[in-house]
Formats: C-alpha cells, structure tokens, sequence
C-alpha cells in the first residue's frame, strides 16, 4: 500500500511538471528545478495567496531566457547586457509571499545568451562574446559577485548547463561546438565532436545541453 500511494504521489507530480513544461516557451527554464519547486509547495501544505510580476523590464530584451533555484529567480537576454535575479529574503511567519528583492549586474561585456544554476549560490552565464563568466550569488547581501571566466568556444554561447558538485559545466554555441570545463579551476576538459551532415557541413547552433546528476551529458540540435 505505502508503494501504491507513493507512485500516485509521483504521478501527481509529473503531470504538474507537465502542465508548467508545455505552458513555458523560455528555453533557458529548467523544469527539472520546477518540479522541485512543485514538491516543496506540496510539502509546506501552505497555498499561495498572492503573486508578483517582475518588473525593471524597461530597458529592450534581445531574447528572454529565465532559469530558477529553489529560492531565486534569474534572467537574462537584456540589451544593456545585465543579469537580473530575483528573491524572497524570508518567507517564515507570513501568511503571503512578499514582494521580491532585485538584483542586477552588468558584468559581461555583450548581451548574455542564456545561464543556469550550477548550485543555489553559484551561477554560470552564457554571452554573445563566446565568453562563459562563473559567478557566487550571494543573497544574504543581495550582491552577485564575479569568479572568472571560461573560454574556448569561437561562437556565441546560447546552452548551458552546470553542476558545482561534478565540478562541470557542459555549453554550446551557435556554430555548433560543444565544451567541457570544470567549475573550480577554469579549465578546458574536452571538446565534444558533434556528427557532420549529410553533405560533411558542420552542425548548426546547439539548442539544448543537459548534465544528469550522475555526469551524462544530454545535447540537442535541432538540425544536423
């Protein structure tokens, strides 16, 4: 019985997972952290009684990319080249979700592609300089502080994705190379050859890299 209830829980959850997958059309956002945050709003048993939308959108948006933790939300794609993350600084003793803290940086020296979280307090952004910067997010103070910066890619990085624990972060750029480096030291680990197609032309743009927790690393192109 304890196995039958807790595989109808799970279900639950992939059909929640679901709906917020098909209703997003952000190619940064990474649903594996929503439904995280689906079963944490399940387990606080608390329903929520307000929502925000996030302003400081003034400035043009070349392309809009979102990724988010368990406790912040982060974007990029703005023309004045910043990052932009947003979060609750405490959450106890309120009946209601109060409004957001803002962040911003304007590190990168071009308009950032695309970024994701390589753990709660780190975050790696991809730019159209094909640069890759590392940075800590520290929300205690509300600053994102830079770590450095990885190189190697000839294109402009638009798929990311990195995990601090694996010391690795796998990342793709629009002429279709793939790269390999580690978090901590900055170093190029490996380039990842892609096939060629049918008429030996090299691959277009990477639209999609993923890490599994155990190292495997998932790549998508939409065309070869």
């Amino acid at each position: 019985n304890h196995n039958h209830n807790h595989n109808n829980s799970n279900n639950k959850a992939i059909n929640d997972y679901s709906l917020i997958s098909n209703n997003n059309n952000n190619k940064g956002f990474d649903f594996e952290k929503s439904k995280e945050l689906i079963w944490k709003e399940k387990l606080n048993s608390t329903p929520l009684s307000s929502t925000y939308t996030f302003s400081h959108h003034s400035i043009g948006i070349f392309e809009h990319t979102i990724n988010c933790s368990m406790i912040s939300i982060a974007s990029c794609g703005y023309c004045d080249n910043s990052i932009h993350i947003w979060y609750h600084k405490s959450t106890k003793n309120s009946k209601s979700i109060p409004k957001p803290e803002h962040i911003v940086v304007y590190g990168p020296k071009d308009i950032v592609e695309c970024l994701t979280y390589a753990s709660e307090d780190m975050l790696v952004s991809g730019c159209r300089d094909s640069t890759i910067s590392v940075w800590n997010i520290n929300l205690n103070i509300g600053n994102l502080d830079y770590i450095r910066t990885l190189y190697g890619h000839e294109g402009s990085v638009c798929a990311i994705s990195a995990n601090s624990d694996l010391d690795i972060c796998v990342s793709g750029s629009v002429i279709g190379d793939v790269l390999v480096h580690s978090l901590n030291h900055g170093d190029l680990i490996r380039v990842i050859e892609l096939p060629v197609n049918s008429n030996n032309i090299n691959r277009s743009k990477i639209d999609i890299v993923r890490i599994s927790v155990l190292g495997n690393i998932f790549i998508f192109c939409k065309k070869i």
